[in-house]
């Protein structure tokens, strides 16, 4: 088992919490990003959870929900509600011991003119939901977006004016596949004030979180700077059916290309005394 890889729930979208711990144990994963939704669509129980990953001694990260919300809406009802689905999320989170939670940031709801203004909400935003995450004792960690129309931040540069000055208890959530192929995961990475988790998958020109080695992006340097540096490095993708195919083509790359099982490679080489 390789203690710093954990896999997406959305792996296998529509299999029970017993089938992904069963599939995830036998790829040697340590654990689990289980997205919240899930627990709706396909009817999981906190008390399930906890039982079935903690037999199989997984870790557990938890995504929250990112469909259809909006944390720095112009429209104030929107806003509220997604800051309120993602406070659920974060109580949800301390209830199955989950060691933080992944939030998406907001989008901008016109056009560019507004982006100061969205950028002020959403300071607002994350100083509320930072308050929960503390009361909670669950970290957030905020997850860097693709560059495409709406999305508002999708660079070191914006990120960090959003998170340079928070407590420990917000991080920034990596995504290779959400860097555009002009850039440089690694390189994205080495900017952010502060990174807490890696999430892996690759991408085309069409389509995001596709299996790794079947897209455009270099995610070998990001993923040794990331098991260097002791944090968690997640492989994303979504299974509709919830089969193990694109898991098996992740788990292929990963070892063929030696980026499975790092740490336990650099625990065992001595240094120098």
């Amino acid at each position: 088992m390789s203690r710093g890889w954990y896999g997406s729930s959305t792996l296998l979208w529509g299999g029970t919490i017993r089938q992904i711990a069963d599939k995830f144990t036998a790829a040697g994963l340590g654990g689990v990003e289980l997205w919240t939704e899930q627990f709706r669509f396909s009817g999981f129980r906190i008390n399930a959870v906890k039982e079935v990953l903690g037999d199989a001694g997984l870790g557990l990260t938890l995504h929250a929900p990112s469909w259809d919300l909006n944390i720095c809406s112009l429209n104030e009802g929107l806003r509220e509600q997604s800051l309120a689905e993602i406070e659920r999320s974060v109580a949800l989170a301390a209830d199955l011991g989950a060691e933080d939670v992944t939030i998406h940031p907001g989008r901008i709801t016109v056009n560019e003119r507004w982006t100061e203004w969205h950028l002020e909400k959403m300071q607002q935003s994350l100083d509320r939901l930072e308050r929960v995450a503390i009361r909670e004792g669950i970290p957030l960690s905020v997850e860097m977006m693709e560059d495409r129309d709406g999305e508002l931040v999708t660079g070191p540069e914006t990120m960090n004016r959003l998170v340079r000055h928070r407590s420990p208890f917000v991080t920034v959530t990596v995504d290779t596949a959400h860097v555009p192929f002009s850039r440089s995961p690694f390189i994205e990475m080495n900017a952010l004030c502060r990174v807490g988790k890696l999430h892996v998958s690759d991408a085309t020109a069409n389509r995001f979180h596709v299996p790794l080695g079947k897209g455009k992006i270099d995610v070998k340097p990001a993923i040794r700077a990331a098991a260097e540096r002791k944090i968690i490095r997640v492989i994303e993708g979504f299974d509709y059916l919830g089969e193990s195919g694109m898991l098996e083509e992740n788990m292929e790359y990963l070892k063929k290309n030696g980026l499975f099982g790092m740490e336990e490679i650099m625990h065992e080489i001595p240094g120098d005394e």
